[in-house]
């Protein structure tokens, strides 16, 4: 059962996500070669912000980010933390990710994606596209 107050601290920390993006505070995705990903970086750049990233998978979506200019990594490593503010995990990263466990180690916010979309809009129009089927073709 989903508490009241469960939803004030994720509201809250969508506040908190919010005031990172809106300072341009340099991020790094683990997991971004991901279509999620891929999409909340190229927002964010948008926005702004310095946007690195790694990956475990090498893909088309990783070429693509790789030719419009992001600064996408392969595997994992703890070196991939530097300059960076804070960091978003994909779903599929687990939380034994050698940069998840180095980036709490830091005290360096950790947030799920998930918790970063709903911080976007801001000023913004959105529109969502929900459903079972058919929305890639949407585009």
């Amino acid at each position: 059962m989903l508490l009241v107050r469960d939803v004030e601290a994720g509201r809250a920390r969508v506040a908190e996500i919010r005031k990172r993006i809106e300072r341009r505070e340099a991020v790094h995705l683990i997991g971004m070669a991901g279509f999620g990903m891929a999409g909340l970086a190229l927002l964010l750049r948008e926005r702004g912000l310095q946007v690195s990233g790694c990956d475990a998978a090498e893909n088309r979506i990783a070429d693509w980010l790789r030719a419009h200019g992001f600064a996408l990594r392969s595997g994992h490593d703890v070196a991939h933390l530097r300059d960076v503010s804070w960091v978003i995990r994909s779903t599929a990263v687990s939380d034994e990710c050698p940069e998840v466990r180095e980036a709490m180690k830091r005290g360096l916010p950790v947030e799920h994606r998930g918790f970063v979309l709903p911080a976007m809009p801001a000023g913004q129009s959105c529109v969502a596209v929900s459903g079972t089927h058919g929305k890639t073709t949407v585009a």
